[in-house]
């Protein structure tokens, strides 16, 4: 017997859409959120960390400016703390209060360009007083530098977790393999450990 055949146009496996024999479906973009009391269990307001793992779209045809991996907001795009893959694999981190839409606030730290579509592990830090921290690993970097912004962090009040998209828009095409959160403003070395 041979059965549940599938072919697949991509380099990657997706997961089977059922349809009736002889026509066709679109597959919806994935738009994970976490909201309400599932959020406020585990989310610190005043601080934390954040580790993303994942690999750059740098190369990919669905590739388009800036696509959130992850983001941490209120609702809008006002508040939000978000990890961006940018042009050519850009990776950025900000950490916006509420000053400006675009992100032109409190702009907290843009990392080193990576380019290239290549696995990457970032770690971003934030805290109501003081800088964030961000370090990452692959794409040029070691995991040993830290980055600051050297701005003092004002955390807004935050609703929910966007994974792979914002506001359930501007999907990321980029894979996201694992994130990582913790209440906690981790040192440095606990971040550059965390990237390893």
């Amino acid at each position: 017997y041979f059965w549940g055949a599938s072919i697949e146009k991509g380099s990657f496996i997706t997961s089977h859409i059922p349809t009736p024999a002889n026509t066709s479906a679109t597959r919806e973009p994935d738009r994970a959120r976490i909201v309400g009391k599932s959020f406020s269990d585990f989310f610190n307001t005043t601080e934390g960390t954040l580790v993303v793992q994942g690999r750059t779209a740098a190369g990919n045809s669905d590739q388009y400016t800036n696509q959130p991996i992850i983001s941490i907001n209120g609702g809008n795009n006002t508040n939000r703390i978000i990890m961006f893959d940018r042009d050519a694999g850009t990776l950025e981190w900000n950490v916006v209060d509420g000053s400006s839409a675009n992100g032109s606030g409190v702009l907290l730290d843009n990392t080193t360009s990576y380019t290239g579509a290549n696995d990457y592990i970032m770690c971003g830090t934030y805290k109501n007083g003081a800088p964030t921290r961000v370090v990452a690993n692959g794409l040029g970097a070691n995991g040993t530098i830290i980055e600051s912004s050297g701005k003092n962090d004002t955390v807004n009040t935050f609703s929910q977790m966007d994974i792979g998209n914002e506001l359930g828009t501007r999907e990321c095409s980029s894979p996201i393999k694992q994130i990582r959160y913790y209440p906690l403003s981790l040192s440095d070395d606990q971040i550059k450990t965390l990237v390893k």
